[in-house]
This record gives C-alpha cells, sequence and structure tokens, in this order.
C-alpha cells in the first residue's frame, strides 16, 4: 500500500510491485508496444527523451505520451543514468469517445481538413495585413483629405482712356478769331471808362 501511494506506476509487467530505491528520481518513458525494441519519446520542449517524476500518476503519464500503447517506464536516478532492473510497464488505453466525437470523426476528410487550414490561414493573412495597416497609418500621422486648389483672386487693372491728341493749327486759329472780338470790346470799354475819368478829374 505505502508503494502504491508513493509510487503510483512502480509495477512490473505482472502488476506486482517494485522496489523503488531512495536515489531513484524520475521515470523515463518508452513505447513498448508492438514487435522490436522499446522506442525513444522525446519532449517536444526540451528536445531530450521523454522523462517523468518517479511519483508520477497514470493522469500524469497520458498527458504527456502521445497516443494509447504499452509504455516502458525505466527508473534513472538524479544524475540522468538509467537504474539497472528496475523496469515498470503501463497500458494506457483508449478512451471511448462520444457520438459527437466519432460524428466529428466521419466528417474529418481531407478535403474538410485541407478547407479548414485554407480558412486559418487566410484569416492569420487577413489579421497579419490589419496589423501591418494600423503600423503604418500610426507611423504617418493622421491624414487629412486633400484639399481642391483655390482659384487666385485676379484684380483686373483699369484700361486707361486714350490720350487727347494736341489742338490742330486750325483749331486754335478759330478760337482766337471767336475771341478777338470779345478782347477788343473789352479793351474799348476799359480805354472809355479811363478817358471819362480823367475827364472828371
Amino acid at each position: 500500500m505505502v508503494n502504491r501511494q508513493q509510487y503510483p506506476l512502480a509495477f512490473d509487467v505482472d502488476g506486482n510491485p517494485l522496489d523503488v530505491p531512495e536515489d531513484a528520481e524520475s521515470w523515463r518513458v518508452r513505447r513498448n508496444g508492438g514487435r522490436g525494441r522499446p522506442r525513444a519519446i522525446f519532449d517536444s520542449e526540451t528536445g531530450l527523451q521523454l522523462d517523468i517524476p518517479i511519483t508520477s500518476k497514470i493522469e500524469d503519464l497520458i498527458e504527456r505520451v502521445p497516443d494509447p500503447d504499452r509504455y516502458r517506464l525505466e527508473a534513472v536516478d538524479r544524475d540522468g543514468r538509467i537504474i539497472p532492473g528496475l523496469v515498470a510497464i503501463v497500458e494506457v488505453a483508449e478512451v471511448a469517445s462520444t457520438p459527437e466525437q466519432d460524428a466529428a470523426k466521419k466528417e474529418s476528410t481531407p478535403e474538410t481538413e485541407a478547407l479548414r487550414e485554407m480558412t486559418t490561414f487566410a484569416r492569420q493573412l487577413v489579421d497579419a495585413n490589419n496589423r501591418t495597416m494600423q503600423a503604418l497609418a500610426s507611423a504617418f500621422g493622421t491624414v487629412h483629405p486633400v484639399q481642391p486648389p483655390v482659384a487666385p483672386i485676379v484684380f483686373e487693372q483699369p484700361v486707361p482712356a486714350p490720350a487727347q491728341e494736341g489742338m490742330k493749327p486750325e483749331q486754335i486759329m478759330s478760337m482766337v478769331m471767336q475771341l478777338a472780338p470779345m478782347v477788343v470790346s473789352a479793351f474799348k470799354s476799359a480805354v472809355s471808362a479811363a478817358s471819362g475819368a480823367g475827364a472828371g478829374a
């Protein structure tokens, strides 16, 4: 009972409990099903052979192994060396699936899987494009709409009046002839007024 509680996986192929020494640190997991030698299982995170703690339960093993099968557990010490003669055998049975899971397996065909992968890829591509456009928009700042060009204001210059041409000699003579009688009459009036003023004196 003590062995079952401390080391739940420490049983041989016949189901007999194994004596686990104090220097045992972990179990090295190997696939033991089928023919041939046991095959190593590698940890996807470390890339090393899969080791689980010596006190692991069957639930811990199921979470780490890829498929239901028979597995060989070899005890390993603190230095990573296998302890000779200490081997446990564990059978991981396939869990019964639900009707929903069976229906999903039937619907899962190569065509549906390819369509699902294409849909996922398209979604990722659209998301990446949106992130790229947002990054460009933030890099260039706020974009203002293009304003139409403003028409220039044109001030029309006034057209200068044509310069008047000089008076012709004939026009000057005509004006002189018209003014001459008026000048002569005014001159005579001034002379008569001056003579009258002198006689009265």
